[in-house]
């Protein structure tokens, strides 16, 4: 095990790399169990739309929802951490790196470089969802990011419209 990449307060056993992810995503799904947060990384504990922001049921969310990101962040490395920031989702931050797109790649690995823009990066999961016809977890993406609408989200410029119907141009 390298310096450093010991797990925080008993969350994780190590942080995230490459080589440990399945241990890493059963440590924290215990964790998530335990501290009655695994509903809203999962989803299945949505983020109360129609409540007022001071709500205590919009509160208790927020609240949970922060617990799960912070377990998120702090059992990662820096590296993965600086490609997650600015995400405001347990959830959403669960299924990226449940995608492995945002994974440190092992030191002794060499990785061909590949010419992939930030923001084709950032809307992989839109893409994906779109692709194989997941239309809850694109609306939960767009609701997340409402300018991912318009963004391209493939090495070709499409958006996710234009990739939702397939790349047919015709509007007939």
């Amino acid at each position: 095990m390298a310096a450093g990449n010991f797990g925080f307060a008993g969350i994780v056993t190590e942080k995230l790399t490459e080589e440990n992810y399945e241990n890493w995503k059963e440590c924290l799904k215990s964790y998530f169990k335990a501290q009655g947060l695994w509903d809203v990384v999962t989803g299945k504990e949505a983020k109360p739309e129609d409540e007022d922001e001071t709500s205590p049921k919009y509160q208790e969310w927020m609240r949970k929802n922060a617990m799960a990101l912070h377990a998120i962040q702090v059992s990662c490395k820096a590296d993965t951490m600086s490609k997650l920031r600015g995400h405001e989702s347990a959830k959403f931050e669960w299924q990226l790196l449940a995608e492995k797109s945002y994974l440190p790649v092992a030191e002794s690995k060499y990785v061909a470089p590949v010419e992939v823009t930030s923001e084709i990066t950032e809307y992989q999961t839109l893409y994906k969802a779109v692709e194989q016809g997941d239309w809850n977890t694109a609306r939960d993406f767009i609701r997340n990011k409402p300018d991912s609408v318009r963004a391209k989200i493939t090495n070709n410029g499409d958006t996710a419209s234009y990739s939702g119907h397939g790349g047919n141009k015709s509007t007939s």
